[in-house]
């Protein structure tokens, strides 16, 4: 024992151990498939708060604000992590104009988004060409 340290303080509780940035991007990523999205905002936000350089991490916690409604906090960490070089955060700003009923914008940041040849591009392309009809 540790002298002026009680039996109970002595020995953590395993589960308040430190969780690193990748857990809590892991319990992030969870909590979106779960479609909890306060969960998702509180874990990619502790992410954030170890690595906040990581563009990855600032997207993610920019998605996980736009789907918790959150648009303006959103817009901005989104913005930003373009700014770091993450081209995908560009599909979820492209989304949000969207929504906000700005067809320009949604378009400049959805071809942003496409040049990096994305997965998911036909869906984007089709989603373009909704938006102009």
């Amino acid at each position: 024992d540790r002298p002026g340290v009680g039996a109970d303080e002595a020995a953590p509780d395993v589960t308040q151990r430190n969780l690193s940035a990748e857990d809590h991007m892991a319990m992030g990523e969870a909590a979106i498939r779960s479609k909890k999205w306060s969960g998702a905002v509180s874990a990619f936000k502790a992410a954030l708060d170890q690595q906040p350089a990581n563009a990855k991490v600032k997207t993610r916690y920019g998605y996980a604000l736009y789907k918790s409604g959150n648009l303006g906090d959103a817009e901005a960490q989104l913005r930003e992590a373009v700014s770091m070089g993450a081209i995908s955060a560009n599909k979820y700003l492209g989304h949000l104009a969207r929504e906000q009923g700005d067809v320009s914008g949604a378009s400049n940041h959805y071809q942003a988004y496409l040049r990096s040849n994305p997965p998911d591009a036909k869906a984007i392309e089709i989603m373009m060409s909704q938006m102009t009809q």
